[in-house]
């Protein structure tokens, strides 16, 4: 778990799959996207890679308003289905929940 500040507020997100090698800067990138689709209620965001000065993946982020709970923490999840440098494929997978809710 991770809290994370960001756009003024705080989000806690929880990674539940990251089975392929993504750099620590590269989950921090995608942790921004899915607070931002969090905020603006996106339920799907294409990557290009070169968006960020990070980014080295490029893919589709989306979700299906599923909920879940893991220990104490309960929100959205969001999964992301990324192409690597090299054309390696890998999924990422987080639930996100703002700090300070019903749940937490």
């Amino acid at each position: 778990m991770f809290n994370v500040s960001y756009r003024g507020k705080t989000f806690q997100r929880v990674i539940l799959m990251i089975p392929g090698p993504l750099t620590m800067e590269a989950r921090d990138d995608l942790a921004f996207r899915v607070i931002d689709m969090y905020i603006d209620k996106v339920d799907v965001m294409d990557v290009d890679s070169g968006d960020l000065p990070d980014d080295d993946f490029e893919g589709r982020i989306t979700t299906n308003q599923k909920h879940y709970t893991v220990g104490a923490f309960s929100g959205m999840v969001y999964e992301a289905e990324l192409r690597l440098p090299g054309g390696q494929k890998t999924r990422f997978s987080t639930l996100v929940t703002e700090r300070g809710g019903a749940n937490n």
